[in-house]
């Protein structure tokens, strides 16, 4: 009848839920041999044979997501994971995880990770990835900093928290004095850590000039180019450790490094703001004023109205070429831009545009 809600599903016969168990069983072990479709095949069988085994949705949730990247079915299955089994911290944590990062249902990831706590509270995943959503989500500071410093306790040297807790202190509170300790204990066991050997070198060239660590201008700035120097090694064609490096032997005088470093930059990221820049800058340095104004021009067709660029060029336009109606042109845009305050935030590594532009198209890449 109209109205009439469905019987329950029968009981799954304890039969049927031993050989979903063992098939489940089976597929973790076919996983840590990556033989993805078998992995596939006895989750499949297991959840023919007891559709509501936990272990098998679970796992194939997992599976879905992070290797067959079918987030639609990935999600289903998580669904009916944490339908079946509300307090199972595997579940929770992983839905969690796939909410926050592929949905980015940033309200309902919370909430799975506040009932994955409420089961486990020391569940170490769990409270570095809640730390991260209250961090870059919310930006709430100090619940960000009391979850990494409650998973510090739990496990002292879990690398993810190091490193979110590290940029919290650095660019969150300004503090690199607190966050460098945190990024040389990750550098400790594992010394190739492309994203803190970025953010540590970002904030030895920004202390650089604050004395803000117990370090001499040199000594930072000798330790910031080892840190890039270094992930060149991993990752020879590295566009942010490239520019950066090329910025700091720029400044150093040491024209001709930069210069090379410079071009790899646009080797291998033609549209690379900073670089163009930059480099620009270091073209009209030694007198080649006309590869200079292409590099500006290059730069300003992307929508970037960096100042100093801006100038640069309105200078040569009145030094060189006595065009005094294209200089005031330049000169007028550097005034409309100059509100924005053009910098160069050397850790936001990982940006395309790094320098600031009032372009409404790049502002999330420019300011």
């Amino acid at each position: 009848r109209a109205g009439t809600p469905s019987p329950p599903p029968p009981p799954v016969p304890k039969e049927a839920q031993h050989a979903a168990n063992v098939l489940c069983n089976d597929a973790q072990k076919a996983e840590a041999r990556r033989a993805w479709p078998d992995v596939q095949s006895k989750l499949q069988a297991a959840l023919r044979a007891d559709p509501s085994n936990v272990c098998a949705l679970y796992n194939y949730g997992r599976l879905l997501d992070y290797v067959w990247q079918d987030g639609d079915m990935a999600e289903h299955m998580y669904v009916r994971a944490v339908a079946a089994a509300p307090k199972h911290i595997h579940s929770l944590r992983n839905y969690g995880f796939f909410l926050y990062y592929v949905r980015r249902d940033y309200v309902n990831a919370e909430s799975m990770f506040r009932r994955a706590l409420e089961e486990e509270p020391d569940e170490i995943d769990v409270l570095s990835g809640y730390g991260s959503l209250l961090y870059y989500v919310h930006r709430n500071l100090p619940k960000a900093q009391s979850m990494f410093q409650r998973a510090l306790k739990v496990v002292p040297d879990h690398t993810n928290t190091l490193h979110t807790y590290g940029k919290l202190l650095q660019y969150g509170r300004s503090d690199p004095a607190q966050a460098a300790p945190l990024y040389d204990r990750v550098l400790a066991t594992q010394p190739n850590h492309v994203g803190v050997l970025l953010d540590y070198a970002s904030l030895l060239y920004e202390s650089a000039s604050r004395a803000s660590l117990p370090l001499s201008r040199d000594k930072a700035l000798d330790k910031a180019a080892s840190l890039w120097e270094r992930v060149l090694t991993v990752h020879p064609s590295h566009v942010d450790a490239l520019f950066y490096l090329g910025r700091l032997e720029h400044g150093r005088g040491n024209l001709k490094r930069a210069e090379r470093l410079y071009k790899r930059v646009l080797g291998a990221a033609p549209d690379h703001a900073g670089a163009t820049s930059s480099y620009g800058r270091l073209l009209v340095a030694t007198k080649r004023t006309g590869a200079a104004l292409d590099m500006f021009f290059r730069l300003f067709q992307t929508g970037c109205e960096h100042i100093q660029s801006l100038v640069a060029a309105a200078d040569i336009y009145v030094r060189e070429r006595g065009d005094t109606n294209r200089a005031a042109e330049l000169y007028l845009r550097a005034l409309r831009a100059s509100p924005l305050k053009s910098v160069t935030p050397v850790g936001m590594a990982g940006q395309t545009c790094v320098l600031c532009c009032n372009s409404t198209k790049r502002q999330d890449l420019c300011c």
